[in-house]
């Protein structure tokens, strides 16, 4: 067991940190940009708490983007363990943005349900 920790923090000093959070800050920004959407059709159908929630998501999302884009790699190179994790964490935290606002409007009560897509009957 403590083998496997060791090589596993031994792995993680290996990686880019800082391209990672460059690339993950992108695809957050990108996030934002694209909730303007959804917002635009509830300010279509007059639904103010979901305006609201998505309001409230666009907003965190764009400054957590914009701050985590401005990361600058010391070194410019990175490889696949790089994009690997790159990938797995924008999927992870891309979720977890996206279910902010069903949160936040109380279209689904729960935050881990509002997570995994689980809808409540």
């Amino acid at each position: 067991m403590t083998s496997m920790t060791f090589s596993l923090r031994r792995m993680a000093r290996k990686l880019n940190w800082r391209v990672i959070l460059q690339v993950l800050g992108f695809a957050v920004l990108f996030e934002s940009v694209l909730l303007l959407l959804p917002m635009l059709v509830a300010l279509i159908h007059k639904e103010t708490a979901m305006v609201r929630a998505l309001g409230i998501t666009i907003a965190g999302t764009g400054i957590a983007g914009f701050l985590l884009s401005r990361v600058q790699p010391r070194k410019k190179n990175h490889f696949a363990r790089d994009g690997l994790t790159a990938v797995g964490l924008i999927w992870l935290v891309l979720s977890a943005a996206g279910a902010i606002p069903f949160w936040i409007s109380g279209e689904i009560p729960s935050y881990v349900d509002s997570f995994f897509c689980r809808q409540l009957l």
